[in-house]
């Protein structure tokens, strides 16, 4: 995917996102820090995902305070230069999590456990059925 840099994040170009049929997809799943900044991507992604005409919803699966209680990991100041600081920390505190710090084997068990969720499992069967035919004949014709 060929990506265009907006201040530090990373957007996908619009070309690429007029090629996406999002009528297959009703979430886009994020893992994002739990810092001033992090929480509003939420809010930011999804106006931009409407302004594009796209119905989507965007779902936050990490950095969840839940999950910071449950794996406590480092703190890191929370970033009074920030604009949306100040409401931040209102609600947080003064101390910020970065998802980086989550254990790469527990951001794939968030993700995987999401996933199954809305998977349709009996659809994902088949698809692997016929994706194990395609390798086994393509097997015979080498």
């Amino acid at each position: 995917m060929t990506t265009k840099k907006k201040t530090k994040f990373v957007y996908p170009t619009d070309e690429e996102l007029e090629e996406i049929d999002f009528e297959k997809y009703k979430e886009i799943v994020k893992n994002i820090s739990n810092d001033p900044s992090g929480l509003d991507m939420d809010r930011d992604t999804q106006d931009r995902l409407n302004e594009f005409g796209v119905d989507v919803e965007v779902i936050r699966i990490g950095l969840t305070m839940e999950q910071i209680k449950r794996l406590n990991p480092p703190t890191n100041p929370a970033k009074i230069t920030d604009p949306r600081a100040t409401n931040y920390i209102e609600k947080f505190g003064a101390v910020s999590w970065e998802v980086d710090a989550i254990p790469p084997e527990e951001l794939q068990q968030l993700i995987e456990e999401r996933v199954l969720e809305v998977l349709d499992s009996e659809k994902y069967s088949k698809i692997e059925a016929k994706e194990s035919e395609d390798i086994k004949q393509l097997k015979v014709k080498e």
